[in-house]
């Protein structure tokens, strides 16, 4: 069973800046709580339109585990039940939920697994092995609801059917592969290497080369480790570095190598970025040092339709007003009261 505690008063998230305004923030009571999985997590994500989460463990502890929303609020009842874990053999690297009951696992072993989380169990009810020959299964996302696409730490992209079980390399022979993300409806793939580039390939036909190329960070060899797409405006990426870079950029038109404009966060890796998935105007980042940043983005979207070409011409890229604007956004960071 699973330990859980509670902050004190004095540390609750309650004191610190949030979605809304400081003087909403003071009237809502929120409970905060935290709950022990016993395992190193590696990654955490909620089922679609679902109360339901999954996590994967590595190293000792490596598992996928299942876990559902308490509905009983009382201070003595854990938030999450634990409604089933189970025990690999190799360490798991990434998720990708494609429906409520149906998610993938990458391995790395370089297998994929896919499983059903019907009736509270999961059950693999597919396995891929192999995918990018010896090297490892790194990183997924969707690419439609059929499909997914897989990155490796060999540089190879492929793209999965589960389905029928047929691999389509997409590239091979880049840098390692730390992200990937579809745009622009599934037609463009963006993948992010150990080099520092974030390259864009046109999935309408079988690429060869990818059709965009663009180095985000200011400073060498600094990883893509996370890519994500705005929910309404498809063309629009953000991205998080190794060293601690945060930035943004359309790929709309773009046709040579595309600038962009990034902001050093943070001196730890970012883990993650992400859009709220319905209001696209809250980016919130994740990074290796503990803090959860959340940006009030609505600037960006707003410089981006408004000055398509500002600043290179040909290329519509954030110019130096979105520079600016986003500069002036304080972090929302926890703090306690003194």
């Amino acid at each position: 069973m699973a330990a859980v505690s509670r902050r004190p008063k004095d540390g609750n998230m309650l004191d610190s800046l949030s979605f809304a305004t400081p003087a909403v923030e003071s009237i809502r009571q929120r409970k905060d709580f935290s709950q022990q999985t016993f395992a190193k997590l590696r990654k955490v994500a909620f089922l679609p339109h679902s109360e339901r989460l999954v996590w994967l463990g590595y190293s000792e502890g490596r598992c996928v585990a299942l876990w559902k929303r308490c509905d009983d609020v009382s201070e003595v009842v854990e938030p999450f039940d634990e409604l089933f874990r189970l025990e690999l053999d190799v360490d798991p690297s990434d998720l990708c939920a494609f429906s409520p009951e149906l998610f993938c696992v990458s391995l790395s072993s370089g297998y994929i697994f896919v499983f059903n989380s019907r009736n509270d169990e999961l059950v693999k009810v597919k396995e891929f092995a192999y995918v990018h020959g010896k090297g490892n299964s790194r990183v997924l996302c969707e690419f439609d609801s059929n499909s997914i696409i897989s990155g490796s730490s060999n540089g190879s992209l492929a793209k999965v059917d589960i389905e029928s079980g047929n691999v389509i390399l997409i590239s091979k022979g880049n840098s390692g592969v730390r992200s990937v993300c579809t745009l622009s409806g599934g037609t463009l793939l963006a993948s992010g290497h150990s080099s520092g580039h974030v390259l864009i390939w046109d999935c309408r036909a079988k690429p060869t080369k990818p059709s965009v190329v663009c180095v985000p960070s200011k400073r060498r060899l600094d990883a893509v480790t996370t890519l994500t797409t705005h929910p309404a405006h498809a063309s629009l990426i953000s991205f998080g570095t190794d060293l601690g870079t945060v930035g943004f950029c359309d790929v709309r038109g773009v046709t040579q190598d595309l600038v962009t404009n990034s902001f050093d966060v943070t001196t730890a890796t970012v883990t993650q970025v992400s859009f709220h998935p319905e209001c696209g105007d809250h980016l919130v980042c994740a990074s290796a040092d503990g803090s959860l940043v959340h940006w009030d983005v609505s600037s960006v979207t707003t410089a981006v339709l408004r000055y398509p070409s500002y600043g290179v011409k040909g290329n519509p890229i954030i110019g130096d007003i979105l520079t600016t604007l986003v500069l002036s956004l304080p972090p929302f960071l926890p703090h306690s009261k003194k």
